[in-house]
């Protein structure tokens, strides 16, 4: 078995398919995960040999590390892309899957690193090539949310930059496992909170995963903010301000999603809501705290995808984005309205459905340690999830009051089957729970299918329909304009670049006066000197040269 890096084999995929005709493309993007995984099993043999580790200035650098934590995100990530592959087949855009590409191998060299100088650069390709996702022809306010995102990552690499060159200079560890509460601890720990789109640090999350193709979106919902919660379970586990944390960015997400009217920013706010559910998990920093935190991570992996390939689909046949234009869908397409409600009742904790596992996991770690208020807290948040997204989207969307676009695409086959292998996936980890924590990263002694588990869970959901009956007709769908922490550098940045340009306008307005001046003068003394000659335009190219003349003295005096 060769023993290639995975992240190499999609890098160099993500450059074929911008040269090859539409059906190699194709091909190679059913087949790109499929051999990946078939390399990695090589790979995992030969890790230990092969040159993935060198040294440096007295740094031992790693491309690799391998264990049941990073094996799990790797083989999750390798699943979606192939069905998220599968879903953007019949697209004709070859941007999205070299960006596609390009995304998913840096996501899983991250995972993979050994070491936070190995993480960074890959963390850097994700960023840039998850920005070129954002990027939609068919929505003019695409390229502002491509902007606002390059500038709040960049910010985040800065951070993460900033950790690593204190961590050189002051000769400690550089490995990923453990970092301590100091300087560069706290700059690595608040990238990574950027990356994770943890309150207040989120708002780029709803602002831009929207925007992008609804193929693009798909892995927008999967990968970045999977990484930072894998990077918090290699370096900050047990770590009690997690807990905090994500139980904020818990009650924030669904919070905010209950009043949003596009489809698509309704589970971006929900992204930032289930990564409060992994955070905690990890901030409890027990054996099933951790498995907790990351098994969500797969569930809502799989879900969340489901969820946007499922609005994707809304999208493909009516062109709109909004609750408030659509209605009836399920009369169009009943496949996309089972394949949906799947994915709402996993992410509600529905029993025989992953997310019922997970968060399953998630309670009972959190009763281990006696933290009945997260408990509680997580409860009544999976009471709003259920309500925004298996309540009020889906009978918004699929039945409802508006009649809904009168013209209506038909769905490709594609888009059905990815649907359909992503629903598979999910209820067989919900059937089979003991299957799928075999892959987590210790070893599990719990039961999801208990009275203490399933009674509950299900009182919950009932009375959370019977609630939503009775509000229903209050309910409507209209545009809300909800203030979110990124209205500070849409303002702030305005009034930064005023500050910053105020001294350079008033530079250009000085240059400006003096070189008027200075020209003037000169003109006078050579009409003085010359009498009797026409000389009104040699002072221009007079003050032209001598400037000149000084730049490459400059210039020269610099080189030596």
């Amino acid at each position: 078995m060769i023993a290639m890096h995975p992240s190499f084999l999609f890098f160099i995929a993500g450059l074929l398919v911008l040269l090859v005709p539409p059906i190699a493309r194709k091909a190679i993007q059913l087949a790109t995960p499929v051999f990946a995984f078939l390399l990695l099993q090589g790979f995992i043999a030969y890790a230990d040999i092969g040159p993935w580790t060198w040294s440096f200035f007295g740094f031992e650098f790693s491309l690799v590390q391998i264990d049941p934590l990073a094996l799990l995100f790797v083989y999750v990530f390798l699943l979606f892309a192939f069905l998220s592959n599968l879903y953007g087949l019949h697209a004709t855009d070859k941007n999205v899957p070299a960006a596609s590409n390009f995304y998913v191998g840096s996501s899983i060299g991250a995972v993979l690193a050994g070491d936070l100088v190995t993480l960074f650069i890959f963390w850097e390709i994700m960023a840039l090539s998850s920005a070129l996702l954002i990027w939609n022809r068919d929505r003019k306010s695409s390229l502002g949310a491509l902007f606002r995102y390059l500038l709040v990552h960049l910010t985040g690499g800065l951070f993460f930059f900033s950790g690593i060159l204190l961590k050189l200079f002051t000769r400690s560890p550089i490995g990923m496992d453990a970092l301590a509460f100091d300087l560069a601890g706290w700059l690595i720990f608040i990238s990574f909170l950027i990356n994770a789109g943890i309150p207040p640090l989120h708002a780029w999350l709803p602002d831009a995963y929207p925007e992008g193709t609804p193929h693009g979106s798909i892995y927008l919902s999967a990968f970045t903010t999977k990484v930072a919660v894998y990077a918090f379970a290699r370096g900050f586990a047990g770590a009690e301000i997690l807990i905090w944390l994500g139980a904020l960015a818990a009650v924030y997400g669904v919070v905010y999603a209950l009043m949003e009217n596009d489809m698509r920013r309704l589970l971006s706010y929900h992204i930032v809501c289930q990564v409060g559910y992994m955070i905690c998990g990890i901030g409890i920093g027990s054996h099933l705290g951790i498995n907790a935190g990351t098994g969500h991570a797969v569930g809502n992996i799989l879900f969340k995808g489901l969820l946007f390939m499922a609005t994707g689909a809304l999208i493909h046949m009516t062109g709109k984005y909004k609750l408030s234009d659509l209605g009836g869908m399920a009369r169009k397409d009943k496949w996309v309205l089972l394949f949906y409600m799947i994915g709402a009742l996993a992410i509600s904790g529905m029993p025989l459905l992953n997310g019922y596992v997970t968060k399953s996991l998630l309670l009972e770690a959190a009763s281990h340690e006696h933290l009945g208020w997260l408990e509680l807290t997580l409860l009544w948040v999976a009471v709003g999830t259920f309500l925004s997204i298996a309540l009020k989207l889906a009978y918004f969307a699929f039945w409802g009051e508006s009649e809904g676009p009168k013209t209506i695409r038909k769905v490709p086959l594609n888009m059905h089957l990815a649907m359909a292998g992503t629903s598979l996936v999910c209820l067989a980890i919900g059937i089979f729970p003991d299957n799928f924590f075999a892959f987590l990263p210790y070893e599990v002694h719990a039961q999801s299918y208990t009275l203490g588990h399933v009674i509950p869970t299900l009182e919950l959901l009932v009375a959370t329909v019977l609630g939503f009956l009775l509000i229903l007709k209050f309910l409507h769908t209209k545009d809300v304009i909800s203030l979110d922490t990124d209205w500070f550098y849409r303002k702030g940045a305005y009034a930064f670049l005023d500050g910053l340009c105020y001294p350079i306008r008033r530079l250009q307005e000085w240059i400006q006066v003096t070189w008027t001046i200075s020209l003037e003068k000169t003109n006078e003394r050579l009409r003085r000197s010359f009498p009797h000659q026409d000389i009104t335009a040699v002072g221009t190219p007079l003050l032209w040269m001598m400037l000149a003349s000084l730049i490459v003295g400059i210039a020269v005096f610099a080189a030596l």
